[in-house]
């Protein structure tokens, strides 16, 4: 099999962002929850090119843009930020290997539903898509 999955847990801490020191410890880990905090950005993530699963869910998140190196994702929790745009979730369409998104309880979802999910699954193939 492949390299043992590792997971962290950093929900609920009312972090408003992430210090890169603590980023830097976490070179290995594939499954990461950041839910349930006060996270306005993600810039900080892009150096965890190993991440297959991530959850941002409950945090004020409106740029998705530092998350384009983190390939690996399959699994991606962007439900209740503040993502308000169609442009805003473009970077999602290079993260080519999603399986499942979340991108429900976002300003985008509630206006522009139905052009976001055409847009993503006509990028994202095998898309399970919640919005």
């Amino acid at each position: 099999g492949g390299a043992p999955s590792r997971s962290a847990n950093l929900s609920s801490l009312s972090l408003t962002h992430i210090e890169p020191t603590v980023m830097g410890r976490m070179c290995g880990v594939t499954t990461l929850d950041l839910s349930n905090n006060s996270l306005c950005t993600c810039i900080a993530l892009h150096s965890l090119q190993g991440l297959v699963s991530l959850s941002l869910s409950h945090n004020a998140i409106s740029s998705l843009w530092s998350l384009l190196p983190l390939t690996s994702l399959t699994s991606l929790d962007i439900s209740s930020n503040k993502i308000k745009s169609l442009p805003d979730l473009e970077p999602l369409l290079s993260l080519t290997r999603l399986s499942s998104l979340d991108v429900s309880s976002n300003p985008v979802s509630a206006k522009r539903s139905s052009e976001a999910s055409a847009m993503l699954c006509k990028a994202l193939k095998d898309l399970e898509l919640s919005i």
